[in-house]
């Protein structure tokens, strides 16, 4: 009867882990930002266009894994909150950046204009957050 317990607490424990962010609602953290130019279908299933759309892809570290990507709560429900140089603009999340590390995200080329420059290519000291759409 132990080992059951044991081996049923360790598959939760294991289970739970899978499916874990690295990140809480509400609570901000200082990341940095680049953008990107893609038109297409995005990670959470629906088509962008990156030179029109004010969007934002957000960190695999920070991804919900889901099986039908429509239905992800982080592609319905949750939005990213950027705040840099007295300017703060809720996103939208609709893709997923692949190469960004945990406390990075890409902008639509359209979104990023919003903060600076295209030629600026990749901003520091951003406070990011995580809300409620």
């Amino acid at each position: 009867m132990l080992s059951r317990n044991l081996y049923l607490f360790v598959f939760v424990v294991i289970i739970s882990s899978s499916f874990s962010q690295n990140w809480e609602l509400n609570q901000p953290f200082i990341g940095s930002f680049t953008y990107y130019s893609f038109k297409g279908l995005g990670a959470c299933g629906r088509w962008i266009d990156s030179r029109r759309d004010l969007h934002v892809a957000i960190s695999p570290y920070d991804w919900i894994p889901c099986e039908n990507p429509k239905e992800n709560p982080i592609c319905n429900d949750i939005c990213l909150r950027v705040e840099y140089k007295a300017t703060s603009i809720k996103f939208l999340i609709k893709d997923k950046c692949l190469n960004c590390t945990e406390t990075q995200v890409e902008l639509a080329r359209r979104a990023f204009q919003k903060f600076e420059k295209l030629s600026v290519g990749h901003v520091y000291n951003a406070t990011l957050t995580y809300i409620e759409c």
